[in-house]
């Protein structure tokens, strides 16, 4: 049952952050339109290439997953990863 939970949170951090990328370059695009305005506001002061790693991070998330992995460890890396520096 943790395993389908970790999977959902996968999938709507992968929407989240879709949705902050476009709020930032193609507003219409946004798929959660009801929060648009608050998702514009997150992403305005953000850059974009730390927005495009946080998606690929995600990405080579759910691959890592695909192989089973270790969950816990996999998402440390992703994390330790993304820090900058």
């Amino acid at each position: 049952m943790l395993k389908v939970f970790f999977k959902i949170w996968i999938e709507s951090a992968a929407v989240l952050l879709q949705d902050i990328y476009y709020a930032k370059v193609a507003p219409e695009h946004i798929m959660e339109r009801d929060v648009k305005n608050e998702l514009q506001e997150i992403a305005q002061p953000v850059a974009r290439a730390s927005i495009i790693s946080a998606i690929d991070s995600i990405k080579k998330l759910r691959k890592s997953l695909q192989y089973n992995v270790n969950r816990q460890l996999a998402l440390e890396a992703r994390f330790l990863s993304a820090i900058p520096g």
